[in-house]
């Protein structure tokens, strides 16, 4: 008898099943709408940060790196820093905007910031599309003969060692945007009395100040 009840009782176990699977279905779209929702919050706060230079001067410890780049060229040209400070490629560019959430959080909890992702400015960013490029062979004004390849490729200067404050120029310690004649002589010592090594233009009386470059 127990066997019969049983066969009896499966066909309807089966139907109630088979009507509650559209049920849980329908009370399982509003979870699956409400989690797509929080995922684009999530995502969309440190993105929203990090699509204007300002944002960075909302976090006191940057403040000085944002007021020394408005005053930059970059700044003048409007460039965004994760143009520079994030390496080229859609897969570094989403991480570093998706990982500035580490930021956020150091900011709150007053810790010491590690920025995920972002790097100090390399070759990569410099010459990225419609950047800089290494086919310069003298300064932006004409008098000095700067080979940007050479010294890339022979001398294996990075961008940064020569232009170490084009953006952020004397702020805690960084350099100058141009680099000093100091700091040409550290490899150019021996040709500090060849004037026509650096220079373009023969020396005109009253067009310099005269100083002695060694």
């Amino acid at each position: 008898m127990s066997d019969i009840k049983d066969s009896d009782n499966r066909p309807t176990d089966e139907t109630d099943a088979s009507v509650d699977a559209p049920a849980k279905k329908r009370r399982r779209w509003p979870w699956v709408i409400i989690g797509i929702i929080a995922i684009g919050i999530i995502a969309y706060i440190p993105w929203y940060y990090t699509s204007d230079p300002a944002a960075c001067a909302k976090c006191h410890a940057m403040k000085p790196y944002y007021d020394s780049y408005m005053k930059s060229l970059h700044g003048e040209n409007e460039t965004n820093c994760n143009e520079c400070h994030v390496r080229p490629g859609w897969f570094p560019y989403v991480t570093y905007r998706i990982g500035f959430y580490s930021e956020i959080f150091a900011q709150i909890f007053n810790l010491k910031m590690a920025p995920w992702g972002a790097t100090v400015p390399g070759e990569s960013s410099c010459t990225r599309s419609n950047c800089h490029t290494m086919n310069r062979l003298n300064s932006p004004s004409g008098d000095i003969k700067v080979n940007h390849l050479v010294h890339y490729t022979k001398a294996h200067k990075k961008c940064s060692y020569c232009h170490a404050g084009a953006s952020h120029a004397g702020v805690k310690g960084i350099g100058l945007q141009t680099p000093p004649r100091k700091q040409c002589f550290i490899c150019h010592k021996d040709k500090a009395a060849k004037c026509t090594y650096c220079h373009t233009s023969k020396y005109k009386d009253g067009t310099v100040t005269k100083k002695p470059h060694f």
